[in-house]
């Protein structure tokens, strides 16, 4: 008998031989008939173990409504995938440093709800890095609502790609009045903009003046 409690066919098969010669020509016949039948369960045995065999590597292969399953998971983790980057990619925020859904954020006090950009309008521009734009933008949009400041506008995130930082522009309605010019440059430093500014023209900025010469005015 095998380590597996099944008969050796082979050691079997010769001790019915022997039994069968000891036996004379009648027990002869009856233990060849045993053998046979012996062989016969013993190719059974092996045609289960196969079919158990292809059973268990059936129940192992998944099922096509498992398959349909699994790839419809797959499909819904990489569609979530997808929404996902498209949601970082163009985020909406309060924050300029994070707002990825448009260019500028804008501030316009209710008592100057008439202003409007035109050839005449300027602005202050301040630039300011990416960690301190929010706070810095604070500032700004707190003078704005207080009507302080008439109003104004900051990069964002989106705008700020490939550039160095962000800009915040505070607006004057006409660049040739020098005196609200610097009523509003006085404004910006008691908020704490201290450090020298420029003063651009709207009309210099639609006609892609930059350089040396884009500033009207710096102080």
């Amino acid at each position: 008998m095998n380590s597996d409690g099944r008969i050796d066919l082979a050691i079997a098969l010769r001790k019915f031989h022997e039994l069968g010669l000891a036996d004379g020509d009648l027990g002869y016949a009856y233990w060849y008939e045993v053998g046979q039948l012996l062989k016969r369960a013993a190719d059974m045995q092996a045609r289960i173990d196969e079919l158990s065999s292809e059973l268990e590597q059936c129940r192992a292969r998944p099922s096509k409504a498992d398959r349909y399953e699994s790839n419809v998971l797959r499909e819904d983790a990489s569609m979530k995938e997808g929404i996902g980057a498209e949601e970082r990619l163009f985020r909406k925020s309060d924050k300029p440093s994070k707002d990825m859904s448009c260019n500028w954020h804008y501030k316009k006090a209710a008592s100057y709800d008439d202003f409007a950009f035109t050839d005449a309008t300027g602005k202050w521009c301040i630039f300011v890095s990416s960690a301190d734009v929010d706070e810095e933008w604070s500032k700004i949009s707190d003078a704005v609502e207080n009507n302080q400041l008439m109003s104004a506008k900051v990069s964002t995130a989106l705008r700020s790609i490939g550039r160095n930082g962000h800009v915040i522009c505070v607006y004057t309605r006409d660049w040739a009045d020098r005196q609200d010019l610097m009523r509003v440059r006085e404004m910006l430093q008691s908020l704490g903009f201290v450090k020298e500014l420029g003063y651009k023209r709207d009309i210099d900025t639609r006609n892609r003046i930059y350089g040396a010469g884009e500033w009207y005015l710096r102080a």
